[in-house]
């Protein structure tokens, strides 16, 4: 089994903090390049997570995306990631885990 990787899709400053600790990230603008980030990651065989800033994850673009991903590759995990900007709710990061590996 090969090593996967983690990504992060969020604005400037998320995605910068998450790589000075080493996490692959992409800036983006907007729910539509994050969109269009997004179905590029989903084509990578390297990529086992990908985070996207909740400020675009709830867009219609992203959503689509997302629940289209869940059906043709199940084996990565697409999650909303609370910023500073839109918080949210707790997210239960052992049972997203647990339903990436398929034992969840």
């Amino acid at each position: 089994m090969s090593e996967k990787r983690i990504a992060v899709i969020a604005d400037e400053y998320v995605a910068t903090a998450f790589k000075i600790i080493g996490v692959e990230s992409y800036v983006v603008k907007n729910a539509g390049e994050a969109a269009l980030k997004l179905r590029e990651l989903l084509k990578r065989e390297d990529i086992g997570i990908i985070f996207v800033a909740s400020e675009f994850f709830d867009s219609k673009e992203v959503e689509d995306i997302v629940k289209l991903a869940k059906r043709e590759k199940p084996e990565i995990l697409v999650s909303k990631l609370p910023t500073p900007r839109n918080p949210g709710k707790p997210i239960d990061m052992r049972k997203k885990l647990l339903q990436a590996l398929g034992i969840g």
